[in-house]
């Protein structure tokens, strides 16, 4: 009998690389800090503060889903961001640039 073993070749282009990303990875990689700070410019400022937390987070989900929900909305697992809350994303860097590429992604 015969066996045929496949060896465990590296990806080596960047759509095989891409495809074994988590989408965590994947939206931080989409981040960028200049479009970011546009879109946070965007809204009004808020006395709110929310511990561990960024206030350049924290401004336009207050003013995106609401005063009355956006502790709600940071503390609810997001499933496209495998399952984390923004609260938990904010303790990586990696988190907290997926969440921001996540965030600017809502419709005003």
């Amino acid at each position: 009998m015969l066996y045929f073993f496949k060896p465990f070749i590296k990806p080596d282009t960047k759509k095989e690389t891409y495809d074994n990303m988590t989408q965590v990875e994947k939206f931080a990689n989409a981040y960028n800090e200049k479009e970011w700070k546009n879109f946070v410019e965007c809204f009004p400022e808020t006395d709110i503060k929310v511990d561990g937390v960024s206030q350049d987070v924290v401004k336009p989900i207050v003013h995106l889903v609401g005063e009355h929900h956006y502790i709600k909305w940071l503390n609810t697992p997001i499933p496209t961001l495998y399952g984390k809350t923004a609260v938990e994303l904010e303790q990586t860097e990696t988190g907290r640039k997926a969440l921001r590429a996540y965030v600017i992604t809502f419709p005003c």
